[in-house]
């Protein structure tokens, strides 16, 4: 959906990836694989992204951010505290 969203103030704005990705500093086949749905992009190039077509980043109500990474960092770390606890 965000994506869609993307492309469509792209498409409204009459603007091409290659110069949508030189604007946001972004590599051209990044931008452009982001778009296809292949592949991510860092949270400061959406952010640059976002301002350039003027859009805004609002989460969705109920919207609960998921990362397998970071849940992996908190039980490792929540691991390390219980060891020096035990020690």
């Amino acid at each position: 959906m965000f994506r869609e969203k993307i492309k469509m103030a792209m498409g409204a704005q009459n603007l091409r990836v290659c110069k949508v990705a030189a604007e946001c500093n972004i590599v051209s086949t990044s931008l452009s694989s982001f778009l296809n749905g292949s592949r991510g992009l860092r949270y400061d190039q959406l952010e640059k992204l976002v301002a350039y077509l003027n859009l805004t980043l609002a989460p969705k109500k109920g919207f609960r951010f998921h990362s397998d990474f970071m849940e992996k960092q908190e039980e490792e770390r929540e691991a390390k505290i219980a060891a020096r606890r035990n020690e």
